[in-house]
């Protein structure tokens, strides 16, 4: 998840509140949104396409912001995701 977004809403120690971990992979992180292992995931524009082509991505996700200096951090939420939160 990009710093940059965080800092900008003004959260500057995410690490203290929130519960940040690095799953390995890209595709891992979509698919753990989807599944609502996670509740934000950050990761290539690419494997976001690859799951809206084949595997329902609206249905289980939100797209909350893409970046054109940062190509492979899109950030999106898992729809399951309490609205005051999100």
């Amino acid at each position: 998840m990009p710093r940059l977004l965080l800092n900008q809403n003004k959260i500057t120690n995410a690490e203290d509140i929130l519960s940040v971990t690095y799953v390995g992979s890209r595709k891992q992180v979509v698919d753990d949104v989807m599944m609502g292992k996670v509740d934000i995931g950050g990761c290539g524009c690419a494997e976001v396409d690859k799951a809206r082509e084949h595997g329902a991505f609206e249905y289980h996700a939100v797209l909350i912001g893409s970046f054109t200096d940062i190509p492979l951090g899109p950030i999106f939420y898992g729809r399951q995701l309490d609205k005051k939160v999100a």
